[in-house]
């Protein structure tokens, strides 16, 4: 496109020299004209030579935050202004917002928390909307409507606010309404990082999210620039992939133990076998044997570090520890015990339990997603979308 000043013009102008046709007050008044002026001079002073509408133009503000983001002063200056003015509307100053806090998200020295919060403001007020849309419109049309095709036919033109709204969206679906955290979804999904990578960062996440809303994927595809911050933590949770299994393994583990003695003892029950043996055994048909004797290894290690050596030995209080007790009578005694219905009953718990906790259901959820709340938003608990997702954990997909 043409460009409506040349920049003999703009330099005349800088220079005090004659401008032609043009007049210094039409000049002046010209937010396309001044922009190009003080990206030329990367002056400051120019900024007061401005008209001032132009002083109000919301492409104007949004040009020179952009050439002096470095100096946030002067930024403040002409943003300030231009927020307190009640002739700008409101939208208008909401893209300014939103471009403030991106700009200015890590500097102290900025305000942000104020754009911040003014800029989710907007954004649960729009949520909000959709939401009445849902519970007001005909059946036909809300099962054919997703909540991002929504936002694009309320702001068609307007990249900035679709954008954030984009952002919000994503976060909200992966780090808000899992059922459990982001990082245990890419364990739930993915056997290791390697096959992660080998599938695709963002090809998971928008085969996800095409699953909860195809028209928000669609436009993220466009905009893959909007997946930057979660494929960056997507990169911290494969190089820490196996730290982060270690430490379920663990986790489940001790529910394990935690469950066989809180059984034990609801029960009162007492069997010749350590808990420990009895669980091992339990857990044998499902694989799980190594992670559990390299739990328990490690837990005995730790026992053996803090015991004082001038402690006085324990006394072993089993009423069958003693000289009289041989060894084909005690292999008699576990040979009954482990017939017995207690002992049978406390294993069959125990599989079971052990098999719920490292072997779920293989299907990730994010709710009923039946409508929208009207209060969506403003409580993390409420459900937005109207689908559950599944996942075909065989092929690594989601399921329709």
């Amino acid at each position: 496109m043409k460009k409506k000043y040349s920049n003999e013009i703009i330099f005349n102008y800088i220079s005090g020299n004659d401008l032609d046709r043009y007049s210094i007050d039409e000049l002046e008044d010209d937010p396309k004209f001044m922009i190009d002026v003080m990206r030329v001079t990367h002056d400051k002073r120019m900024y007061n030579l401005c008209s001032s509408s132009v002083k109000l133009n919301s492409a104007f503000v949004a040009a020179i935050i952009e050439i002096f983001k470095d100096d946030i002063d002067f930024v403040t200056k002409i943003v300030n202004p231009y927020f307190e003015n009640s002739d700008v509307e409101v939208i208008e100053k909401i893209k300014i917002s939103i471009m403030l806090e991106r700009l200015f998200n890590n500097e102290i020295q900025f305000d942000t928390e104020k754009y911040r919060l003014k800029n989710l403001s907007f954004y649960f007020f729009t949520m909000q909307n959709i939401a009445k849309f849902y519970k007001t419109e005909d059946k036909d049309i809300v099962e054919n409507c997703t909540p991002f095709q929504l936002v694009e036919v309320l702001f068609p033109e307007q990249k900035i606010l679709k954008d954030y709204i984009a952002q919000q969206m994503i976060d909200e679906i992966f780090f808000e309404r899992l059922d459990c955290s982001f990082s245990g979804l890419l364990h739930i999904s993915f056997k290791s990082s390697e096959e992660l990578e080998k599938y695709g960062e963002r090809t998971f996440l928008l085969d996800y999210l095409r699953k909860i809303d195809p028209i928000l994927s669609d436009y993220i595809s466009c905009s893959p620039e909007l997946l930057s911050d979660i494929v960056k933590s997507m990169k911290y949770i494969k190089k820490n992939w196996n730290i982060y299994n270690d430490y379920l393994n663990e986790e489940k583990i001790e529910k394990v133990l935690d469950a066989a003695e809180e059984y034990l003892n609801e029960r009162k029950l007492s069997f010749l076998a350590s808990i420990e043996d009895i669980v091992r055994e339990a857990i044998e048909p499902l694989g799980l044997q190594e992670l559990f004797a390299e739990y328990i290894k490690g837990l005995k290690d730790i026992d053996c570090e803090n015991i004082d050596i001038n402690d006085e030995p324990f006394e072993l209080l089993d009423e069958y520890e003693s000289a009289d007790f041989s060894d084909d009578i005690y292999k008699e005694c576990m040979k009954e015990e482990k017939s017995s219905l207690g002992y049978l009953g406390f294993v069959k718990y125990i599989r079971e339990y052990a098999k719920k906790i490292f072997f779920p259901e293989k299907t990730h959820n994010i709710g009923d997603k039946t409508e929208l709340d009207s209060d969506y938003g403003k409580d993390s608990s409420n459900e937005q979308y109207k689908k559950i997702i599944k996942y075909d954990f065989k092929n690594r997909h989601p399921i329709k």
